[in-house]
C-alpha cells in the first residue's frame, strides 16, 4: 500500500481490523477451557493416585490422616499450577488447545502474585454454584470471575504472530 496515497484507507482507526488479527490470539471459550480443565483433571488424578496410596499407607493410624493428606495434595496441585501459569502462562491442558493464561494488561505470562490470586479466585468461582466458571459463556473477552480477580485472560492462539520489524 503506498503511504502517499489519499485515497488509501487509514493504517489505524475505527475501521481498522479487530485486534485478534493483529496480535493472532482470541479469547477461550467455555468449552473449550471444558475441555482443558478435564484433561489436567485426568492428569492431576494420574499423577496423584500413585502418590496418595503410599502416603495413606504412611499415615495409617495417624488422627486425621486423610484430611492432612488432602491438605498437603491440595498444596502440591497449587504450588504445581501456580508455577505453570507463572512461567509458560499454561497448563497441560490449556497446551493442547494452544492456549495460555495472560496478564490482562500486558498480555504476558501472569506473575506469581497474580498467579496465586488467580487460584484463590477459583473459590469466588465456585461458590455460588459455579456461577463464576459459568461467566465465560456470557463475558465478551470470555472471562471467569477469578480472571476478572486477578486480571488474567485466557487466550488461544491462532496463529504466529506476524513478526514486527525494528
Amino acid at each position: 500500500m503506498d503511504r502517499n496515497d489519499p485515497y488509501a484507507p487509514p493504517e489505524h482507526g475505527l475501521h481498522h481490523s479487530d485486534p485478534e488479527s493483529e496480535t493472532g490470539w482470541k479469547p477461550l471459550g467455555f468449552w473449550a477451557r471444558v475441555l482443558a480443565s478435564i484433561i489436567d483433571n485426568i492428569l492431576i488424578t494420574v499423577v496423584m493416585v500413585p502418590l496418595a496410596i503410599p502416603a495413606m499407607a504412611l499415615m495409617n493410624g495417624v488422627e486425621h490422616g486423610e484430611v492432612i493428606w488432602q491438605l498437603i495434595a491440595s498444596l502440591i496441585g497449587a504450588v504445581v499450577v501456580i508455577a505453570l501459569w507463572t512461567t509458560v502462562g499454561s497448563t497441560p491442558g490449556k497446551m493442547v488447545l494452544n492456549a495460555k493464561v495472560l496478564d490482562a494488561k500486558t498480555m504476558r505470562p501472569p506473575g506469581v502474585w497474580r498467579s496465586t490470586g488467580r487460584y484463590l479466585g477459583y473459590l469466588v468461582s465456585a461458590l455460588p454454584l459455579g456461577l463464576g466458571f459459568l461467566w465465560v459463556a456470557w463475558d465478551r473477552r470470555k472471562r471467569a470471575w477469578h480472571d476478572h480477580i486477578a486480571g488474567t485472560v485466557v487466550m488461544r492462539a491462532v496463529r504466529p504472530p506476524i513478526p514486527t520489524s525494528g
